[in-house]
């Protein structure tokens, strides 16, 4: 009888090892799958898709969470995608998150750290989930627990992750983005849902330091005009877990032939 093996995912975040929801999900994975974990070693929210490209990287084998050795790495989550290129080029999915704080809007998602690593994965045609949960602001770039229902979430993640593994992505997505709410449970609803642009209207707002120096600090409220059918208004507003396929297509042959007849007096 051949020996039957386990899927083996690769979970990384942008929170470092520091996060709270991270001991929950590794439970829930190391418990059905084989795990390797490589996380940045401070949180690095807020950095997409950053390659370290001009300095040397380390990765060391340090604190254990759930019994799970934890790598943690001078990079970024999206180089902690590239170690998984170069050392385990047979992985099955890799994993990003739970990030503190919903990546929802195309301005979280392309800004997020998480999803930055699975963006990277992608490009690789690796396939990947992002997932993040809804905390308050105050955790999103000190991580601290919350309260949220870190637990829940990764077994509520586990059924989204079980069935990309058998049954793959949607045609033409080549990564999905979960949000999970605070409070989600076992019976929260999953919405499939389009991103909308923006979900904060960001401004600078200035303080000055002790020296009398202008600073700013990048703030922005929620805009209150939001589609209902959107992930902001579904998994902020409604409290759903929402699922949206991503596809990182920048172009396609139609947009090259609409331009081509755009420029057609240049060409």
């Amino acid at each position: 009888m051949s020996k039957i093996t386990r899927a083996h995912i690769f979970l990384t975040n942008d929170d470092s090892a520091r996060s709270p929801a991270l001991p929950a999900f590794i439970r829930e994975l190391k418990s059905k799958y084989e795990l390797t974990v490589v996380v940045p070693e401070k949180p690095l929210s807020g950095i997409s898709k950053a390659l370290s490209f001009n300095i040397p990287i380390r990765f060391i084998e340090g604190q254990h969470i759930e019994n799970q050795p934890i790598i943690e790495t001078t990079g970024t989550p999206a180089d902690a995608v590239t170690w998984c290129r170069t050392y385990l080029p047979d992985i099955d999915l890799i994993i990003a998150g739970p990030n503190l704080g919903l990546n929802v809007s195309a301005h979280s998602i392309y800004t997020s750290g998480t999803v930055g690593a699975i963006l990277e994965a992608a490009l690789w045609k690796i396939p990947g989930i992002a997932f993040s949960i809804d905390t308050p602001s105050h955790t999103w770039f000190t991580p601290n627990d919350s309260g949220a229902h870190y637990h829940e979430a990764a077994q509520r993640s586990h059924q989204i992750i079980s069935y990309i593994l058998t049954h793959g992505l949607p045609p033409n997505v080549d990564f999905l983005n979960v949000s999970l709410p605070h409070n989600v449970d076992e019976k929260t609803p999953i919405q499939i849902a389009e991103t909308i642009p923006v979900r904060f209207n960001n401004r600078f707002q200035p303080r000055t330091d002790p020296h009398g120096v202008e600073y700013y600090w990048i703030h922005g409220e929620e805009i209150e005009d939001l589609p209902t059918t959107s992930d902001v208004y579904l998994a902020a507003r409604k409290s759903q877990i929402v699922i949206c396929p991503i596809s990182i297509q920048l172009s396609n042959v139609a947009l090259v032939k609409k331009t081509q007849q755009h420029f057609h007096s240049l060409l």
